[in-house]
C-alpha cells in the first residue's frame, strides 16, 4: 500500500520497494520553502514520522515548487538566469538555502535544520532563521 499526500503547492510521492537492499519506502517531496501548507506538512507530518521510520524509508526533498526560471539574454552573448518564486524573493532565498543544505548534509541533519528554521520567529526570512 502507498499513500500520496497532495496539498496546494506540495506533492509527495511514495513508492514501496520489494528489495531488501533498498529502504521499504521512498518518499519524494516537492515543496516551497515558504509555502504555509508545505511548512505544515514538513513540521507536523514528515519530520516527526521520519524520526520514527527512518530505518525503512528514504526521503528526497526538492525545494522548488511553483518557481519559474527565465533566461535573460544580453547583447554581448552572455545571459542571466532569473528565478521568480510564488511567495516572493524570500522564498527563492529559502529554496536556495534548502538546496545547499540538502547537497552538503544528510537528510537527518537537513530535516533537523529545516525544523529549527520553521520554528524560528524569523521563519519568513530564511537567511536569518538558518543563521539562528
Amino acid at each position: 500500500m502507498y499513500v500520496i499526500y497532495l496539498a496546494p503547492l506540495l506533492l509527495a510521492i511514495v513508492g514501496i520497494s520489494e528489495s531488501s537492499a533498498e529502504p521499504l519506502v521512498q518518499l519524494n517531496v516537492y515543496y516551497e520553502s515558504l509555502c504555509p501548507d508545505c511548512k505544515q506538512f514538513l513540521t507536523t507530518q514528515l519530520i516527526p514520522n521520519y524520526k520514527k521510520l527512518q530505518s525503512i524509508m528514504s526521503v528526497e526533498l526538492v525545494p522548488f515548487g511553483w518557481a519559474k526560471v527565465a533566461r535573460v539574454n544580453h547583447t554581448d552573448g552572455t545571459f542571466d538566469v532569473n528565478f521568480t518564486c510564488q511567495h516572493g524573493v524570500q522564498e527563492c532565498i529559502g529554496n536556495l538555502i534548502h538546496n545547499c543544505v540538502l547537497n552538503s548534509e544528510s537528510i537527518d541533519r537537513s530535516l533537523e535544520l529545516f525544523g529549527c528554521m520553521y520554528s524560528s520567529k524569523n521563519y519568513s526570512k530564511p537567511a536569518v532563521a538558518a543563521e539562528e
